[in-house]
């Protein structure tokens, strides 16, 4: 794995601070009120963990898969009991990767062209 030169940096540290205190005072102001406050089904969840990781990634600079998409890729493949995992970019590049994958002629049943998908 790689390993960031900016992740242990006293500047990277307080960034982690100020974004840490901005995402207390944020959230701070999210309190729930039964019977007042709108139930929110959608959007994004995140706290200061993630957005420390992103900035990490960000001063990384490696904009792909990177050192935290391969931790998730093998801690997902050992929780699911496989060999590999693959992250995507979206559904829809899952979906592609999926049928390309059913459509290999190293498995001997694979799918033929004009065979249906049920989705």
């Amino acid at each position: 794995m790689r390993s960031s030169p900016y992740s242990s940096g006293n500047l990277t540290k307080k960034i982690h601070q100020n974004v840490t205190e901005y995402i207390q005072r944020y959230k701070s102001k999210e309190k729930f009120v039964p019977g007042k406050s709108l139930v929110r089904y959608a959007g994004a969840v995140y706290d200061e963990t993630d957005i420390n990781a992103i900035i990490d990634a960000l001063l990384e600079g490696w904009f792909g898969l990177g050192v935290q998409g391969e931790l998730l890729e093998k801690e997902l493949a050992e929780y699911v009991g496989s060999k590999h995992a693959y992250l995507t970019n979206s559904g829809s590049s899952a979906d592609l990767l999926a049928i390309a994958s059913l459509m290999s002629y190293q498995f001997p049943n694979h799918l033929q062209p004009g065979d249906e998908i049920v989705r």
